[in-house]
């Protein structure tokens, strides 16, 4: 899909289109991983080291376009294919995480609210904290980094977190800032 054909389409949906919505969202993803899982097909059929190669170095210079192609087709049968699909794999989420965190990382100190969105329905007779960006970018690292942390754990956390007054929400916040794990991560000197 051209750039101009999703223009077209974007702009001829209702913004309560939410099928439309997602089957474009949807054709939007296909049609940029379409190449790419081409290229992992000629990389698992290549009947020569050349073209096996050649799928190889496009594949690594999707980067991050390449990842889910290439775990769609599940593993590799061979071992010297098996030990590249490692390697690209892990190489193509690094830069995107890395992304992510200098995201994070810039948000920690965004002390900004949104403005409030009329919801739905009737008004509520409490209304929820709104968070603020920091504490969205505290809650993304968690998401992000805390891998023993189920999704019900997370969320149960994430609650509590949110709940907490701001002044407490602060200090986690600067406690994160001056981990050495973050640190690391975030390429603070």
């Amino acid at each position: 899909m051209t750039r101009e054909q999703f223009l077209d389409r974007f702009y001829r949906l209702s913004d309560a289109d939410q099928v439309g919505i997602t089957a474009l969202a949807k054709q939007v993803m296909d049609d940029a991983r379409e190449a790419a899982r081409a290229a992992v097909e000629a990389w698992l059929t290549a009947n020569n080291p050349g073209q096996e190669q050649k799928a190889a170095s496009i594949l690594s210079a999707l980067e991050e376009l390449a990842f889910v192609p290439l775990t769609e087709k599940g593993d590799p049968p061979d071992p010297q294919r098996r030990v590249w699909f490692l390697r690209m794999a892990g190489s193509s989420y690094l830069e995107p995480r890395a992304k992510i965190i200098a995201a994070i990382n810039r948000m920690l100190d965004d002390k900004r609210k949104p403005p409030t969105r009329p919801g739905a329905g009737p008004p509520l007779e409490e209304n929820p904290p709104i968070p603020r960006v920091c504490d969205e970018a505290y809650l993304a690292h968690r998401q992000l980094l805390n891998f023993a942390e189920s999704r019900e754990q997370y969320y149960q956390n994430a609650h509590a977190f949110l709940a907490l007054p701001e002044d407490q929400k602060d200090a986690e916040i600067q406690n994160l800032k001056k981990s050495n794990t973050w640190k690391r991560l975030a390429g603070a000197k």
